[in-house]
Formats: structure tokens, sequence, C-alpha cells
């Protein structure tokens, strides 16, 4: 079982799966084609923030739950 030592793993995987192309590299390609490279940049930290919004709170949510203090 992972306990709060290993949190680190858990956001780094989060993190690398933003670099595996999926839907919103997709969306991010598109963006670029049809705005130019401005408007890919901000898909781009869209996509990301909105990622990391969702990761970084489960994370601490789920190892809170773990913890015994």
């Amino acid at each position: 079982m992972l306990g709060t030592q290993d949190l680190w793993l858990f956001i780094s995987s989060g993190i690398s799966l933003n670099f595996v192309p999926g839907q919103g590299f997709i969306f991010i390609v598109s963006y670029i084609a049809s705005k130019g490279f401005q408007g890919g940049s901000v898909a781009a930290l869209g996509v990301s923030a909105g990622t990391l919004g969702h990761i970084i709170p489960a994370a601490f949510r789920h190892f809170s739950t773990r913890c015994r203090f």
C-alpha cells in the first residue's frame, strides 16, 4: 500500500500523463493549427492547469485518508 512517502510518485505520474499524446494533445494541435503558436500556448497552459488542478487535490485527499497522525 502506498503511503505519504510515495506522494511524489503519484504527483509525478500525473504530471507525466500530460506529456502522453491523447485528447488534450489533439486539442492543442488543432488549436495551434487554427490560432497559431500563441493560441496553442494558451491552450496548452489551460489543459495543464486543469489537469494539475485535479491531480494535486486528488493526491492530497488520497494520501490524507491513508495517513495515521
